[in-house]
This record gives structure tokens, sequence and C-alpha cells, in this order.
């Protein structure tokens, strides 16, 4: 979804909500839009569907800096194998040597500058649910019944992504199970 189709959608769904309040408060909810958007989806990529991202890093004289826009890191990776590491701030420690860093990231920013057609990174079932958490960020302080309704829908889609991640969690045996 781009962010023209997301502000469409998001325009689309509070004005089927006939409330007239929100006819008042269209422009300002526009000017909010691009602020409102970069939080939700990065709250999404936090707590419910991370962005996946994989990187070459070199560790030169014991360490190398965290990718910028790294949020949490999975592995880091020599070759085939997993290596341990330790993270202090915003350093990676591990023998010298070049690895893949595989990490969880924080999307992009979204503000007033962002291109119309920039592609959100999170999922597209993340993406479904940002919709509904936007409008009820929108609706927060003018009208809290329709904040009290969207909210609804936003934590029924989390539930619903939640539900769908752990139910394809499958685990692997390899070599056999001692019993």
């Amino acid at each position: 979804m781009t962010l023209e189709e997301a502000e469409r959608k998001v325009m689309i769904e509070l004005d089927e909500a006939g409330d007239p309040t929100v006819l008042e408060n269209i422009g300002d909810y526009k000017s909010k839009l691009p602020d409102i958007i970069n939080t939700v989806q990065k709250e999404l990529a936090m707590f419910c569907k991370p962005v996946e991202k994989e990187a070459s890093i070199t560790i030169e004289g014991g360490y190398a800096n965290k990718p910028s826009d790294c949020y949490v890191i999975n592995e880091l990776v020599q070759g085939d194998k997993v290596c341990d590491f330790t993270l202090r701030g915003l350093r990676i420690y591990a023998p010298d040597g070049d690895y893949t860093i595989r990490y969880e990231k924080l999307p992009d920013d979204i503000d007033e500058t962002t291109d119309e057609t920039y592609e959100f990174e999170i999922d597209k079932d993340a993406q479904e649910a940002m919709i509904h958490g936007i409008c009820a960020q929108l609706c927060i302080n003018d009208e809290p019944e329709l904040y009290q309704t969207y909210f609804e829908r936003y934590n029924l889609a989390i539930a619903n992504i939640q539900d769908k991640m752990q139910k394809s969690t499958k685990l692997n045996f390899v070599g056999g199970v001692r019993l």
C-alpha cells in the first residue's frame, strides 16, 4: 500500500462514519496524518509484525556499530554459523571479521515531505490494521465514540495478526526426540 492509498482509506473511513464533527475537523486531521501514520506503523512493527532485514557488517577492533535502523538484533552470522556477540549501547562486540547481521528494523520515517508513492514496509495485514489505528488516533480528542469504535477495530486486527502468527509457528526437530 502506498502512502497516498493509506491516506485515501483513512479519509473514506472517516467520511463513512457520518459524524458531522469529523467533517468540521478534516483539515486538522490532514495536517496530523504524517505524524500519526509514522507512530502507528512503528507501533505495529515493534509489537505485532517486525520488518526484518539483513545486512553485511565488518567487525574491526572487536566491535562495529549496529545499523542505524536496527531495533532488535536477531542473529549474527559468519558463513553458515550463527555467532555469539555482545551488544552494548550502539556497538556489537564479536571477533574481528565479516558478518551478516539479521535484525528487525523500524520502518522509514513518514513526514510531510514523504512522497505519496512511498510503499509501506510493514506486512500487508499490518497495513490494514494501521488504517484503524490512524482513524482512532485522529478521533481521540474530538469524537470519543468514533475513537472507541476504531480502537476496538485496531485491537481486533492486531489480535487476528498475532493469532495467525502463532498458528503458523512450526517446530522442526532435527535428529529426533529423546523421551
